[in-house]
């Protein structure tokens, strides 16, 4: 019974702080809120935040008829990889002049996170 008891709860303090890290690691993404068990929100780029555009619109604020997003992802908040700059996005999309930048991140415990950067634009 000790045995059980004490790898559920190492289990329990693992989640926990995975979520808190999870929830930190979000510390950088353009969002309003954040959530340490649950998170899906959507910013548009407009300066606001303390990110690598701070106090930089990018973009002509018109959106475009191109689209193009550049995703990240992490696991268990220990590994990450993508490419979610602006830069790729607007690859992705074939976009030459850069409408619009909207960023998107999704968290479930810092177990699973993704970040998109969607760009609009001509």
């Amino acid at each position: 019974m000790n045995k059980a008891f004490l790898a559920l709860s190492s289990c329990v303090l693992a989640a926990s702080l995975a979520a808190c890290y999870g929830n930190v690691s979000t510390a950088t993404m353009p969002t309003p809120v954040r959530g340490g068990i649950f998170m899906e929100t959507n910013a548009t780029n407009t300066g606001w935040h303390s990110g690598s555009f701070a106090g930089n619109n990018v973009g002509s604020g018109k959106m475009g008829n191109k689209v193009g997003e550049a995703e990240c992802k992490s696991y268990i908040a220990l590994i990450a990889t993508g490419d979610c700059s602006v830069a790729t996005a607007a690859k992705n999309g074939g976009i030459q002049s850069i409408g619009t930048v909207e960023h998107r991140a999704f968290n479930v415990l810092g177990v699973y996170t993704v970040y998109t950067t969607r760009v609009t634009g001509q």
